[in-house]
Protein backbone atom coordinates (compact mmCIF):
# COMPACT_ATOMS: atom_id res chain seq x y z
CA UNK A 1 0.00 0.00 0.00
CA UNK A 2 1.13 3.38 -1.08
CA UNK A 3 1.16 6.21 1.00
CA UNK A 4 2.00 9.05 -2.04
CA UNK A 5 -1.93 8.95 -2.88
CA UNK A 6 -2.68 12.66 -3.28
CA UNK A 7 -5.81 14.21 -1.17
CA UNK A 8 -9.13 14.24 -3.50
CA UNK A 9 -10.07 18.09 -2.69
CA UNK A 10 -7.62 21.29 -3.18
CA UNK A 11 -7.45 23.94 -0.53
CA UNK A 12 -6.59 27.50 -1.13
CA UNK A 13 -3.58 27.00 0.01
CA UNK A 14 -2.55 24.42 -2.14
CA UNK A 15 -4.10 25.64 -5.23
CA UNK A 16 -2.38 28.93 -4.89
CA UNK A 17 0.98 27.37 -4.57
CA UNK A 18 0.11 25.03 -7.71
CA UNK A 19 -0.51 28.38 -9.19
CA UNK A 20 2.36 30.53 -7.97
CA UNK A 21 0.06 32.95 -6.61
CA UNK A 22 -0.86 34.17 -3.46
CA UNK A 23 -4.19 32.76 -1.42
CA UNK A 24 -5.75 35.92 -1.74
CA UNK A 25 -6.10 35.63 -5.60
CA UNK A 26 -7.36 32.20 -5.75
CA UNK A 27 -10.16 33.49 -3.62
CA UNK A 28 -10.28 36.75 -5.80
CA UNK A 29 -10.85 34.27 -8.86
CA UNK A 30 -13.10 32.08 -6.75
CA UNK A 31 -15.51 35.55 -5.67
CA UNK A 32 -15.18 36.73 -9.67
CA UNK A 33 -16.75 33.44 -10.88
CA UNK A 34 -16.07 31.82 -14.24
CA UNK A 35 -11.78 31.65 -13.55
CA UNK A 36 -11.81 28.84 -11.23
CA UNK A 37 -13.78 25.45 -12.04
CA UNK A 38 -16.50 25.07 -9.46
CA UNK A 39 -15.59 24.50 -5.74
CA UNK A 40 -17.52 23.30 -2.51
CA UNK A 41 -17.05 24.00 0.89
CA UNK A 42 -16.47 21.25 3.54
CA UNK A 43 -17.04 22.39 7.07
CA UNK A 44 -17.07 26.05 6.39
CA UNK A 45 -13.61 25.42 4.21
CA UNK A 46 -13.32 26.25 0.32
CA UNK A 47 -12.14 22.88 -1.65
CA UNK A 48 -11.63 22.19 -5.11
CA UNK A 49 -11.91 18.65 -6.47
CA UNK A 50 -8.39 17.75 -7.61
CA UNK A 51 -9.49 15.93 -11.03
CA UNK A 52 -11.43 18.84 -12.13
CA UNK A 53 -8.04 21.17 -11.09
CA UNK A 54 -5.83 19.09 -13.26
CA UNK A 55 -8.59 19.19 -16.40
CA UNK A 56 -8.83 22.66 -16.13
CA UNK A 57 -5.05 22.89 -16.20
CA UNK A 58 -5.04 20.71 -19.23
CA UNK A 59 -6.99 22.83 -21.20
CA UNK A 60 -4.54 26.00 -20.59
CA UNK A 61 -7.04 27.51 -17.68
CA UNK A 62 -10.35 27.69 -19.47
CA UNK A 63 -13.43 26.18 -18.76
CA UNK A 64 -14.63 24.57 -21.33
CA UNK A 65 -14.76 20.99 -21.37
CA UNK A 66 -13.23 21.00 -17.73
CA UNK A 67 -16.40 19.20 -16.11
CA UNK A 68 -17.49 16.01 -17.78
CA UNK A 69 -21.59 16.01 -17.60
CA UNK A 70 -21.58 13.55 -14.95
CA UNK A 71 -19.78 15.38 -12.29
Amino acid sequence: MSCDKQPIWISVINLAKMLDVSPRTVYEWKNRGGVLPPHIKLSGMVRWKREHILQWLENDCKMENTLSQDD
